[in-house]
């Protein structure tokens, strides 16, 4: 078991992410939040999907995209698992579309 760069444990071995790697990986089993004053029911995944769009929207002026979200994702959250966090931190000002509704960036 590993555990991907945005806090997730992957069941299955070896490396996970074309290219998304070189990011720090955070260690927290705790994939529902909890720091950077969320707090609250949140959907599944949340601080995760978090620190997916602060790390990779910080590399693009366009942010980061929310169909790659879901591919690197794939083995850990459902589509609408991240659609729900996104929407989630999008209602709370954690983040922000910038060019359409597939790109968004971080507020913090």
């Amino acid at each position: 078991q590993s555990v991907t760069p945005y806090g997730g444990n992957m069941q299955s071995g070896g490396s996970y992410g074309g290219g998304m790697g070189g990011g720090q990986a955070f260690t927290s089993n705790n994939s529902m939040g909890g720091q950077m004053g969320m707090g609250g029911n949140m959907p599944n995944g949340t601080d995760l999907v978090r620190r997916y769009i602060k790390t990779e929207g910080d590399k693009s002026d366009i942010g980061a995209d929310v169909n790659m979200c879901k591919k690197y994702f794939e083995n850990q959250l459902s589509p609408s698992d991240v659609d729900s966090a996104l929407a989630h931190l999008a209602s709370e000002g954690h983040i922000y579309s910038t060019v359409d509704e597939t790109k968004f960036k971080s507020a913090e």
